[in-house]
C-alpha cells in the first residue's frame, strides 16, 4: 500500500472528527453555561520508530514524513459565558469559580455525583430543588437535598443561602475541583470527578446572583472559522488520496506492462 495514502487517511479521519466536535459546540451556543470542546491531536511516528524497531534500517525519505496523526482526548474549554437576566427566582448564575453539586440518584462516589454551572433549577413534584435538564436532585454543601415548599417564596443568597418564607433552609453547595481539566463531560450538561479528585473538593467563595444564568461560552464566529478550516483540510487530504490512487493505477497499468 502506498505510504501516502495512509498519511493522507489519518489527516483526513482527524478532521472529519474536528468537524463533529464543532458542530456540537455549535449545536450548543444557546445551551445555558455549556463548554466548548476543543479537538488535539499529536504527529505519530514512522512505523519503524513507533514500534520501537530501532535495529531495521531506516528509509530516511518515507520516514521524514512521520506517520500522520493520531487524536488525542479532547480539551474542555472552561470559559465563562455572559450572564444573561430572566427574572425566575430559581435560576441563579456563578459569579467567579464554582460548579453546582447534583445527586444522580444511586451508586456512590463519582457515580452518584454531578456537578455543573448550568443554574436552571426547578421545584420537582416531590418537593425537590431539582436541575431542570437533567432532573438530578440539587444538593446542599452537605450533599444533601434540598427540600422547599411549592408555593413559598425563594429567596438564595449571594453566598448560596435558600431562603424561603423569611427562614433558612439550607446553602447550595458551590464548589471548585483542584483542576479544571480533572472534570469529565456526563452529558445533561454535567460533568463528573473521579474519587479522589472529589475527596480534595474546595468550598467556592463566588457569588451566586438570583434571577440570572450563564450563557454559552461558545463563540459563534470562531466555530464557523474553524469549520471551514477543516473542511479545507479534509478536501486536501482527499486530494492527495486521488493523486497517489492516480499514481499507483499508472504504475501498475502503464509501468507494469512495459516491464
Amino acid at each position: 500500500m502506498n505510504y501516502g495514502l495512509y498519511v493522507a487517511a489519518s489527516g483526513m479521519l482527524v478532521n472529519m472528527y474536528r468537524m463533529d466536535v464543532l458542530g456540537n459546540n455549535l449545536a450548543n451556543i444557546n445551551t445555558t453555561a455549556f463548554k466548548p470542546e476543543a479537538t488535539a491531536f499529536h504527529w505519530r511516528e514512522a512505523e519503524r520508530l513507533e514500534a520501537g524497531l530501532t535495529n531495521m534500517p531506516p528509509k530516511r525519505l518515507l520516514e521524514r514524513l512521520g506517520g500522520g496523526v493520531h487524536l488525542s482526548p479532547n480539551v474542555t474549554l472552561f470559559k465563562d459565558g455572559q450572564l444573561v437576566e430572566t427574572g425566575n427566582p430559581l435560576d441563579l448564575a456563578i459569579q467567579g469559580e464554582g460548579l453546582f453539586k447534583f445527586a444522580k440518584g444511586r451508586g456512590e462516589g463519582n457515580e452518584r455525583l454531578r456537578f455543573s454551572r448550568d443554574g436552571r433549577f426547578t421545584i420537582g413534584a416531590d418537593g425537590y430543588l431539582t436541575h431542570a435538564a437533567s432532573g438530578m436532585r440539587v444538593l446542599d454543601e452537605g450533599d444533601n437535598p434540598i427540600r422547599l415548599e411549592p408555593t413559598g417564596k425563594v429567596m438564595i443568597q449571594p453566598d448560596g443561602a435558600v431562603m424561603q418564607d423569611g427562614q433558612r433552609v439550607a446553602r447550595l453547595g458551590v464548589v471548585v475541583p483542584p483542576r479544571m481539566d480533572m472534570l469529565a463531560k456526563a452529558g445533561a450538561n454535567t460533568f463528573t470527578l473521579s474519587n479522589t479528585a472529589q475527596e480534595s473538593l474546595l468550598p467556592s467563595s463566588a457569588n451566586l446572583k438570583q434571577g440570572w444564568l450563564e450563557s454559552s461560552a461558545v463563540d459563534g464566529m470562531s466555530m464557523m472559522m474553524e469549520l471551514a478550516s477543516a473542511n479545507g483540510a479534509i478536501g486536501a487530504n482527499a486530494r492527495m488520496i486521488r493523486m497517489h490512487d492516480e499514481l499507483m493505477n499508472t504504475a501498475i497499468n502503464r509501468f507494469g506492462r512495459v516491464a
